[in-house]
């Protein structure tokens, strides 16, 4: 298995896939799923509850067979997975319960205990059975256990002296709490803390498939978490480590990583022989609820008949049965502007994803056309199938705030009007590193500094200066120097926070020679947290955030840190040193020039609030997978 680091960088830069890339041909004789769902769980705004209640009853008039309930807003899932469900929430899963029955659909509750539960403790298993079996007596005979939050290391003492590894930690548990279930009649998913190719560890998810009884199914996302193409022989590989069928985890069309965006497509790049070779397939869909249902209709599709399914032919047919002729004919607008693949570039992504030119004469074409099928389609959805009122309530804030960043950024002193095309000016982001007057002791003391031309970091909310952090550059013959300094009660922000574990600098530095550009990617930690040094080189930026700063999977979708850049080099010579400073600390880093001329890079501060969190860029459009968006250092 080959853990690959390339999500967000193409995500963030839109790569488009070559026609037919991972096609398989279509077998007639493919067969159909197991099960097919949906699981809610994406981040960002949550569905309300009768916006549960409307996808169950559509999931039932569709062939859609399991719901899952793992909504990531939901404290009582995860954070206080030890405390009951009462009153108005318990309400709720009633009539969940209840339309789920009607409605003929498997309601699977799930429960996220990693962050603090002791694998070992009578205690924490009470809890958790106590929970399930709350649960239970509601009518749930369906139950999930997730771990993609867990530290990946023990952590308890009593844990530590009972099992070797994680691995062993969570297979106890799991094997512990299906014996208890299936002695209720109810059954058990687990989602790993390994559940994609693209990150992780190999040796834990064999050793979880060894101990784990094998009629426990895992989850799987595929080759990325989220993933431009599934197929058999990936998930016969994934069968081959664990031991077992993979239940697919398929996260389109969630778009909580690019709100601004619809995914109207139909189901793609999906094999037609992934039938025969997973335990069924489910979807994580988008915050718009009443929008997924179009989606989920061609998935809904694709399950029932793989051999034979059309992903073009089933969007337009999703759309009639949902919404009638008359409102599918309006809706083509925003089939066609919203149908590209989830890696594929959208017209209007250049307004969110920054570049250097953004064509806004089609941007603008475009949002005409979408305006004009609100207006049409607001006149039908008294006479419409489906639920076209609710649609239209979620595709209208969609257009509204595209609207709004197109005339922002036509108005932005730092773009300029040329012909179809507004061109940023990049002069606007270059530094030039002064010569030093001495030798550059990296200590992080800052002596030699005193003189230097010292910038303020810019916050990326807004496109103004903040005192936040700021940097300064020096150069000798053979060396870039960089130091930052970072008042943290500024970093913080409003939150109180003083220097904490999760504070840390980003760097990334782009070195072109006419040729492959050298990567380099460092991150820079203030003294005095449990990191006791600093890194530079060749470690999986995520599994570093994770595993080192302790940081949660919530911050690796922020592109300022999940930047998953694969260095190409080992950087030995680069020099870092952290020191504290009244009210933050400062850091210098030296970094061998290596014959190349002036140097591009993205230079971020953060603080390490996971709540009201604050970051600091040395570009105004700073994105550490977008080297359009780089400062550049002149020497």
């Amino acid at each position: 298995m080959k853990f690959r680091r390339q999500l967000l960088r193409y995500l963030v830069a839109g790569l488009i896939l070559a026609p037919g890339v991972g096609c398989t041909p279509t077998p007639r004789n493919a067969p159909a799923f197991r099960q097919v769902g949906v699981i809610e769980g994406f981040y960002g705004k949550p569905w309300s509850h009768q916006d549960r209640l409307d996808m169950i009853e559509f999931m039932g008039e569709h062939g859609l067979t399991h719901y899952y309930y793992v909504p990531k807003n939901d404290l009582w899932h995860r954070k206080l997975w030890k405390e009951l469900y009462a009153g108005e929430a318990l309400g709720r899963f009633q009539e969940l319960m209840r339309v789920s029955a009607e409605s003929e659909v498997q309601l699977v509750f799930a429960i996220s205990p990693g962050l603090s539960i002791r694998y070992s403790s009578d205690v924490d298993f009470i809890a958790l059975t106590e929970k399930l079996d709350a649960m239970r007596q509601l009518g749930v005979r369906h139950f999930a256990l997730l771990f993609g939050k867990a530290p990946s290391t023990l952590e308890d003492p009593a844990d530590l002296q009972r099992f070797k590894t994680t691995a062993d930690g969570q297979a106890f548990l799991i094997n512990r709490t299906r014996a208890h279930l299936i002695g209720t009649g109810s059954d058990l998913v687990v989602c790993p803390s390994t559940y994609t190719d693209a990150w992780g560890d190999e040796e834990y998810l064999q050793k979880l498939g060894d101990t784990v009884s094998n009629d426990v199914p895992f989850f799987w996302r595929g080759s990325d978490v989220v993933a431009p193409r599934i197929d058999s022989v990936q998930a016969t590989t994934w069968s081959t480590v664990t031991g077992r069928l993979p239940l697919i985890w398929d996260n389109y069309p969630a778009n909580d990583y690019a709100p601004w965006r619809i995914f109207f497509g139909g189901w793609k790049k999906r094999d037609p022989l992934l039938g025969e070779v997973t335990a069924g397939i489910v979807s994580n869909p988008m915050n718009q609820a009443h929008a997924s249902m179009l989606p989920l209709l061609t998935l809904a599709e694709y399950a029932r008949n793989p051999g034979n399914y059309d992903p073009e032919a089933a969007v337009q047919a999703a759309a009639e049965t949902l919404y009638g002729p008359s409102a599918s004919r309006e809706l083509q607008p925003f089939i066609e502007i919203y149908a590209p693949w989830i890696w594929e570039e959208q017209l209007f992504e250049p307004l969110f994803v920054p570049q250097n030119r953004i064509p806004v004469s089609a941007i603008e074409n475009g949002l005409v056309r979408l305006q004009e099928a609100l207006a049409n389609l607001h006149e039908l959805k008294t006479s419409a199938g489906g639920n076209l009122e609710q649609l239209l309530e979620e595709l209208e804030p969609v257009v509204a705030m595209t609207a709004a960043r197109l005339q922002k950024l036509k108005k932005s002193t730092f773009y300029v009007r040329e012909g179809d095309f507004l061109s940023y000016n990049a002069e606007a982001d270059v530094f030039v590193a002064e010569r030093a007057d001495s030798s550059v002791l990296v200590d992080g003391e800052l002596s030699e500094w005193e003189n230097a031309a010292w910038r303020d970091l810019t916050t990326r909310q807004r496109q103004s200066l903040d005192a936040g952090a700021e940097a300064a550059f020096m150069q000798d013959d053979e060396r870039l120097y960089i130091a930052v300094l970072v008042n943290d009660s500024q970093l913080a922000g409003d939150s109180g926070l003083n220097i904490g574990d999760r504070d840390h600098l980003t760097l990334v530095l782009e070195r072109a020679d006419g040729g492959e550009a050298d990567e380099l990617f460092v991150y820079l930690v203030p003294p005095d947290t449990r990191v006791s040094e600093p890194y530079a080189g060749t470690l999986d930026p995520a599994a570093f955030m994770v595993k080192v700063l302790g940081a949660s999977e919530d911050l690796i979708f922020e592109p300022f840190i999940a930047s998953l850049l694969e260095p190409e080099t080992e950087m030995a010579n680069v020099e870092i040193a952290s020191r504290t400073q009244p009210g933050g600390y400062a850091i210098e880093v030296a970094i061998p020039k290596g014959g190349f001329g002036n140097q591009r890079l993205s230079l971020v501060a953060s603080s390490g609030d996971t709540g009201r969190r604050r970051s600091f860029a040395l570009a105004r459009r700073n994105y550490p997978v977008n080297r359009a968006t780089f400062a550049e250092i002149a020497f």
